[in-house]
């Protein structure tokens, strides 16, 4: 797990290795399912229906959004309080990739893609 952060913004990197074991345990929406139930308390989703599906450059994925609970904006304009995630199977390099970032919801989807970009093809140590 990488985590690189600054006052603003937030992005955790990990991997879960290899895909082919972890998806015949379970589908890759049941991988998200549960990734974020861990985070439950801190954070909540938004919509509970399905999962948005992405086009990474390393493969296809998953998207979800989610929002700090109310109750832990003691000083709201201080807190991060949209996180993105996005579990990708990097098909080419037999892993499953979660990608989070926490921050401003105009920020994320342009971090998310540059991660993303830069982790294709690349080996990583999880």
């Amino acid at each position: 797990m990488f985590v690189a952060s600054d006052r603003r913004s937030r992005l955790t990197i990990g991997c879960i290795y290899p895909a082919k074991l972890a998806l015949s345990r379970q589908p890759l929406d049941q991988w998200m399912r549960q990734i974020l139930k861990a985070e439950h308390k801190r954070f909540r989703r938004c919509g509970e229906g399905n999962f948005s599906e992405i086009a990474a450059p390393c493969g296809r994925g998953l998207d979800a959004e989610s929002h700090l609970r109310w109750v832990l904006l003691l000083w709201p304009w201080r807190r991060m309080r949209v996180r993105q995630t996005w579990l990708i199977h990097d098909a080419g390099s037999d892993r499953l990739v979660l990608l989070q970032a926490t921050g401003r919801r105009e920020e994320l989807q342009a971090l998310l893609d540059q991660a993303a970009k830069g982790l294709c093809g690349k080996d990583i140590s999880c």
